[in-house]
Order: structure tokens, then sequence, then C-alpha cells
């Protein structure tokens, strides 16, 4: 089963990234530098744009994983309230992922998975649940799953302390969901305002070229075109890193 913590390009998906990164750095070298062949020296930055792009995709997963756990938790509370155990508990979990989401979604195969190693292949739930956990590096899954071994580790009323553990999950959740939305307001606000220094200059020259001649042709303002390129490029990584609040 798949590590979440962990995102590599497929072929395709690589070939798309580094045609865009190219498209990317061409344009670059053209707004900034009045040449195309300027923006190439950024292509020898493509390894450490891929791991980002690859680390982006990783916590994209994650935050999908996560967004689903929430319903496996609306799920197996339900289920626990009407004196369902875990394995049955985790199979009416996976009919209603299937449900919820397009066929074969993570959650799906994950919880499709635990409920055939339980039934088929005589598997503890714990090792099943504690593996899943320590696969999605999903801070709530690996604590639902802390719980839950706790519980069966000291013979504590499982389904009332796992329901009970279910509820604060998802309200923290529900809290996170809320700052999220906040916070996605001034990202945007953020990504426009660092588009905002390209977009004049593509506006200057398709409509007054010979107002910004002088930053092309000279080395002065060349070397003021590429300072502005690094602050704005500064800007834009210091706004994503404040507007990523995190509970």
């Amino acid at each position: 089963m798949k590590d979440y913590g962990v995102y590599k390009l497929n072929k395709k998906e690589e070939r798309s990234f580094y045609i865009l990164l190219l498209l990317i750095s061409l344009s670059t070298g053209f707004l900034y530098f009045g040449n195309i062949l300027f923006g190439l020296p950024l292509m020898l930055l493509a390894p450490k744009f891929k791991k980002m792009y690859e680390k982006y995709r990783a916590e994209k997963q994650q935050k999908e994983l996560r967004s689903q756990f929430k319903d496996v938790l609306y799920s197996l509370s339900a289920s626990f309230a009407a004196g369902r155990q875990m394995s049955t508990a985790l199979s009416e979990a996976a009919e209603n992922i299937a449900l919820l989401y397009p066929s074969g979604s993570d959650m799906e195969n994950e919880l499709r998975y635990m409920v055939r190693g339980i039934f088929e292949s005589r598997l503890s739930e714990e090792g099943l649940l504690s593996d899943f956990a320590a696969r999605s590096r999903v801070e709530d899954i690996e604590n639902f799953s802390e719980v839950y071994l706790t519980c069966r580790s000291t013979g504590a009323d499982v389904e009332r302390v796992v329901s009970r553990a279910a509820e604060n999950l998802m309200e923290k959740m529900e809290i996170e969901k809320t700052i999220e939305v906040l916070s996605s307001q001034k990202k945007l606000e953020g990504k426009i305002i660092s588009l905002m220094p390209a977009a004049v200059l593509l506006f200057l020259n398709l409509l007054s070229p010979d107002y910004i001649s002088m930053l092309y042709e000279s080395i002065l303002g060349r070397i003021i075109m590429a300072v502005s390129l690094g602050i704005n490029a500064v800007s834009y990584y210091m706004i994503m890193r404040m507007t990523n609040v995190k509970v």
C-alpha cells in the first residue's frame, strides 16, 4: 500500500512538469529581461522545483485523505452507537465512503484492504489500523489509531472511548476547516499581488514597449529587473508561509 507522505511524479506528470517549467522560464526571460534565453538559467533549478512540487502533491493527497477520514469518523461513530464491533464498523465505513466519493478513492481502498485483512487473512485490527496511520502521516489518523490501540491494550470500553475520540477529532477538523477557508482568501490575494508585476510588464511590453526599453537595453536596467524578480519571488514565498496556518 502507498505511503501518503511521499509522492513521485510518473513519466507523464514529469514530462508535463518540465514543459510547464520551460514555458515559465521563457516567459520570465521575456518579461524581465526582454530575451527568452535569459530565463533558461531557471531550468538549472528544475530538481529543486520538482522536489517542491512533489512535496506539494504529497501534502495535497494527505489533505484529501484527511478530509475523507472525517466521513469515516462519522460512519464509525454511528456504527459504534448501534453496538457494532470495529471490524463491522470498518466494513460499513467502506460502503459509505464508496457512496460519497468516486470509486477507487484512497480511503475506500484502505478500508477495503483492512476489511479483507480482518475477515480473509485474519490479521489483527490493531496492526492494520496502526499500519495505515503510519503510512498516512496524518496527525488525526495517527491520534485515532493511538486511542484505539490504547483502549484495546488496557481493556477500556473501546466503543465509548473511540466514539468520544472521534467526536473530538471531528470538532478539531471543523475548526481547522474554518481557519483554512479564512486563510485561503488571503492566499488568493497574495497570489494576485505576486502576479501583478508580471502583468504590468506584459501590459507595457504590448502597449508601450518604448516606455521600458531602457530596462532591457542597459546593464543597470537588467540589474534592476533581476533584483525586482528576486524580491517578487521572496515576497511570494513569505506570503505563502504567513498564510499557511496550522492548528
